[in-house]
């Protein structure tokens, strides 16, 4: 069995990027979704693909809502986290994901030469996972 990359997604948010390969295997034509990070979290979708030439599509991004997140872990982390939906316009589907900011910042205890109030890092993660199932609507074929 061969594996065609079919699209290259891109979402954008907040200056970060996330790419995301889809693949079309040889035997039946299903998708299948590459994670470049992890070869574990790559995973097969149930529908078929598009059978159109290889493109890469920046997907528009159509809502953006706040998420509630779990503060009680430490003290001296700070988070906020946003809920994202973007459009595939080749498959007339929706993604869902998120985007997050941890500030890290010094435990005066641990270390008391430093400002409490300057974080010592900052991570910022933008992740979006592409549907696994084929929603049928009017716009595709559903009653």
């Amino acid at each position: 069995m061969e594996f065609n990359k079919e699209v290259t997604y891109i979402f954008n948010y907040a200056e970060e990027m996330q790419e995301t390969n889809i693949y079309v295997d040889s035997l039946v034509g299903r998708r299948h979704v590459e994670n470049p990070i992890d070869i574990y979290e790559s995973y097969s979708c149930f529908y078929k693909g598009t059978g159109q030439p290889y493109q890469v599509i920046n997907c528009e991004l159509v809502a953006v809502f706040d998420r509630p997140i779990d503060t009680t872990d430490s003290l001296y982390i700070e988070s906020e986290e946003k809920g994202l939906v973007f459009y595939l316009s080749d498959i007339n589907l929706y993604a869902e994901g998120f985007y997050r900011i941890r500030r890290y910042y010094p435990d005066p205890a641990m270390e008391p030469e430093k400002d409490p109030t300057i974080p010592n890092r900052i991570e910022k993660t933008l992740k979006v996972n592409i549907p696994q199932h084929l929603i049928i609507t009017k716009d595709n074929g559903g009653n």
